[in-house]
């Protein structure tokens, strides 16, 4: 798995797919998640007031930009109850990702890390709970290997921080799991 950090907007990146999570709490969007539902216009609020999209752990719903973003389409997953979110369901989301952009021919995505900035939690632990989750993926359907490129969108100011919890999880996995994390940030 290559692992690129950005703090480029989710409009400005290259990618298959924008990957969106939320807790079934929160409204309105936040992060991310909330400024691509500004550049549709609202379609997610709106699907959300209509029960159309709820936040549901696990929850899983695919939409086309409609050309508002470079990415053709974007999956939102739900992260559930705010309250019941832990460690242990930031692997189970990270794993449940994968499954599905697997499933649907999707490599290359750009997301942020889910609940993290909503949370208050440390980012150099929540990327070691991101990588336990591909990892997880990886030994159960990916043959080894995860063949995904993701473009991890948060602010500059953490980069140090996750880049921490990089290196303890290359070192975790360095027999069993190939990894490679840089930045890319050129304006």
């Amino acid at each position: 798995m290559e692992i690129i950090l950005s703090s480029k907007g989710p409009e400005r990146i290259e990618c298959d797919a924008v990957v969106l999570t939320f807790f079934q709490e929160e409204k309105p969007l936040k992060g991310i998640s909330g400024l691509v539902d500004w550049r549709l216009h609202g379609f997610i609020s709106r699907a959300m007031i209509n029960q159309f999209i709820t936040g549901r752990f696990g929850e899983k719903t695919l939409i086309a930009s409609n050309n508002m973003l470079l990415a053709p389409m974007i999956l939102c997953i739900g992260l559930g109850k705010v309250k019941q979110y832990s460690s242990s369901r930031l692997e189970e989301i990270s794993t449940l990702i994968l499954q599905t952009l697997h499933r649907i021919h999707v490599f290359t995505f750009t997301a942020c890390l889910p609940g993290v900035e909503t949370l208050g939690w440390d980012y150099s632990n929540a990327i070691e709970s991101l990588i336990n989750g591909t990892f997880a993926w990886a030994k159960s359907e990916g043959g080894g290997t995860a063949p995904f490129r993701l473009i991890l969108r948060e602010k500059k100011d953490r980069f140090d921080e996750i880049m921490i919890g990089l290196y303890r999880s290359r070192i975790k996995y360095k027999k069993s799991f190939e990894m490679a994390f840089h930045t890319n940030d050129k304006e």
